[in-house]
């Protein structure tokens, strides 16, 4: 994808906080998002162990992020049907929304995706100073889904932030590459190298990436 289809996607000028934000798909049904429940998170380090790998944060370490700020995770659904009681679980998203100290550790590298303090990250309804990719899963939906997870976040607390993210896998780089996320260094991207890519705030017209901390 170009960093224009990027742009596309996430115009955030015209984008309203919602709860279950949905999306017709071409072949018929829609999928939607929401924040999940506590009871849920389970099911959603299961699949993410599935799809990525044994090497993500313990469930506990999620627990904990989601107690503090439950707008970190937000679960994707693929329903056949207009209803959202058919939908099936798919994907999701999840984030670090990082205070201004939290920001400071992800430039010093000594954030600790694994374990993160909670210190570093901003508390349920304040606005982070920065976002951290802490994980996406989203086959074939990513075009579709970004949008949706951006309405419900919400232009005017999350527009206008940096978002950064590292990719584990040479696929994760090429997504990264695509969606206009630069790298930290001047020399070939590699892989566990910070990517950052700005958000555009509401009313602003969207930026070219910038480059990240080296």
């Amino acid at each position: 994808m170009s960093r224009q289809g990027l742009t596309d996607i996430i115009d955030f000028s015209a984008l309203l906080s919602v709860e279950e934000p949905m999306a017709p798909m071409p072949d018929g049904g829609i999928i939607f998002v929401r924040m999940p429940r506590f009871a849920e998170l389970a099911n959603l380090r299961q699949l993410a162990v599935d799809q990525i790998g044994p090497a993500i944060a313990p469930l506990p370490v999620m627990q904990h992020v989601y107690n503090h700020n439950p707008e970190t995770m937000w679960m994707l659904f693929r329903s056949p049907t207009k209803e959202r009681t058919a939908g099936k679980l798919v994907g999701y998203y999840a984030f670090l929304h990082l205070n201004q100290a939290g920001l400071e550790a992800l430039e010093a590298r000594t954030l600790n995706p694994q374990a993160p303090d909670l210190k570093l990250i901003a508390p349920a309804g304040h606005r982070p100073a920065a976002v951290y990719i802490w994980g996406i899963i989203a086959p074939r939906l990513n075009l579709r889904a970004i949008p949706l997870v951006g309405k419900g976040l919400g232009v005017k607390r999350y527009g206008g932030l940096p978002f950064y993210a590292k990719a584990a896998t040479m696929a994760g780089l090429n997504g990264l590459k695509g969606y206009g996320f630069k790298g930290a260094t001047v020399q070939d991207d590699t892989l566990g190298d910070v990517f950052q890519f700005y958000m555009p705030g509401e009313g602003e017209p969207p930026p070219a990436a910038s480059a990240a901390f080296a």
